[in-house]
């Protein structure tokens, strides 16, 4: 059973590019909605989200939403409001779910 910490890149996953090439980071981290206490936003590039954080019974669901910007370091960023779903299941494996078009990720937790 694979629960625990699990990573997001947050570049990746918001598939954010700077047209001039610059190194783009991920800053204003806040926390907008739901229990943020199973993440650890420390790194603003790649959080940890702890699922063993969440007692969840299956198909119950928690969800965190932040909104953040991703930055060029030249003055040019875009705001970015991205939604965590963590989601209690039968004992089975974690599933990781990444949902481009709406910023949502899906992670399955083991009660």
């Amino acid at each position: 059973v694979d629960t625990g910490v699990q990573s997001i890149d947050i570049l990746d996953v918001t598939n954010a590019a700077d047209p001039d090439g610059d190194p783009i980071n991920v800053i204003n981290i806040v926390a907008a909605g739901g229990n943020p206490g199973g993440i650890d936003t420390s790194d603003p590039n790649n959080w940890k989200v702890n699922t063993n954080f969440y007692d969840l019974d299956p198909d119950e669901t928690e969800t965190i939403v932040y909104t953040f910007s991703v930055d060029d370091g030249n003055g040019e960023n875009v705001p970015v409001i991205g939604t965590i779903i963590i989601r209690g299941t039968a004992p089975g494996p974690l599933e990781r779910t990444v949902t481009e078009d709406t910023g949502e990720i899906t992670f399955n937790d083991i009660p």
